[in-house]
């Protein structure tokens, strides 16, 4: 079954691969269903593309992964960025969104496309991967004090 992944016990080998015009629907759906996970609307029509686009373009800074089993099924997705730090005069690989498909949470996939996303960042020359998630994102967190150092910083939003 190519697609969202549907009852996963367990897995074999998870690839890691970019995004491609063949995986398109099985990421769209699995990006749908992080937009209903933060209660946000899905992107649809012209953003949605404007979002493919940027993400399939080698010439865009923002870029993504996602997470296949053996079958083809996708698992899961990261879209990321490299931004520039003043303060460090360098640059840091911003992660954008870690999703895992429900089903297949705690096979440790999530830690495999923020590995990937940290082997891009030192191959470019980054110092730092940072990311964000709001704080009753339990799970999620358990993973990520494994993998990184919690900050002190608080974010704020200005809508204009």
């Amino acid at each position: 079954m190519t697609g969202a992944v549907r009852g996963v016990k367990e897995i074999g080998e998870v690839r890691i691969e970019p995004l491609s015009a063949e995986r398109r629907a099985a990421w769209q759906a699995l990006y749908g269903a992080y937009a209903d996970f933060y209660r946000v609307p899905r992107l649809a029509g012209g953003k949605l593309e404007t979002l493919w686009e940027w993400l399939t373009d080698p010439a865009d800074a923002m870029r993504g992964l996602i997470a296949a089993g053996e079958g083809g099924e996708v698992l899961g997705l990261a879209h990321f960025c490299a931004q520039r730090n003043p303060l460090r005069a360098g640059r840091l690989m911003y992660l954008h969104d870690l999703y895992v498909s429900p089903e297949a949470r705690g096979l440790g996939i999530g830690g495999k496309l923020v590995g990937a996303v940290a082997e891009i960042a030192r191959a470019e020359g980054c110092f730092r991967v940072r990311w964000a998630t709001r704080a009753d994102n339990a799970r999620a967190r358990k993973l990520y004090d494994r993998l990184a150092e919690r900050t002190d910083w608080v974010i704020y939003d200005l809508q204009v």
